[in-house]
């Protein structure tokens, strides 16, 4: 009788060497998720994600190339998750720009009200962190398309997407920190506006034109 075989690239506990990887690069963006979203970007270095993860360097380097890669998986993470809180606050059958552009901006406040962590890595740490620049311009474009319901010329959803990436994430940081004096009707009504108007001025630029 031969010997029993024992199932390829398992460990003694029934976990596969695929999984076992896969936990760890899941603790290794948990790590860097709670360091940049409690103490910001400069935290973010490879040895305190490694030091929080309770993981060695060499685990690190199987995932990651280096510490730009670990911060950009660590923002799209947290940008799927409030592209699908962004979806579930616009249900189709919400129609009109005004009406799509108020629920999501109540939407994103409710969920970073629950998730404070999440907002600061979207929000502030993004405007901050050169590597994440660009991920939170294409974020926002893609939030805008989830707003307006509707696909605009690419020009003008970067031109748009980079001026609201970077105005909107100041107004929601500010207001979530509590630095704005002003309820959160308020706030809603001119995030809302602001939406709006932008689009409405990058879709027909030529409206705003005036004779000399």
């Amino acid at each position: 009788m031969g010997a029993m075989r024992t199932p390829a690239k398992q460990d003694w506990k029934g976990v596969s060497a695929a999984e076992r990887r896969e936990q760890r690069r899941s603790r290794l963006l948990d790590a860097a998720a709670e360091l940049l979203g409690t103490e910001g970007v400069t935290a973010v270095t490879i040895r305190a994600t490694c030091r929080t993860a309770k993981l060695t360097e060499r685990y690190f380097y199987e995932e990651f190339d280096g510490r730009d890669a670990l911060l950009t998986a660590t923002y799209d993470r947290s940008a799927v998750r409030v592209i699908a809180a962004l979806r579930e606050a616009i249900p189709p059958g919400i129609t009109g720009l005004r009406a799509r552009a108020r629920a999501g901006v109540s939407g994103l406040l409710d969920y970073f009200a629950r998730h404070p962590a999440d907002a600061r890595i979207l929000v502030i740490e993004a405007v901050r962190e050169p590597v994440l620049t660009r991920r939170g311009t294409e974020a926002t474009i893609l939030l805008m398309s989830l707003v307006t319901g509707e696909k605009a010329d690419p020009v003008d959803e970067i031109l748009t997407g980079t001026v609201l990436g970077a105005g909107l994430g100041v107004l929601f940081a500010a207001w979530l920190d509590g630095q704005l004096p002003v309820d959160r009707e308020r706030f809603v009504e001119h995030a809302t506006c602001l939406i709006e108007h932008a689009v409405r001025v990058s879709s027909h630029p030529e409206d705003q034109t005036t004779e000399a």
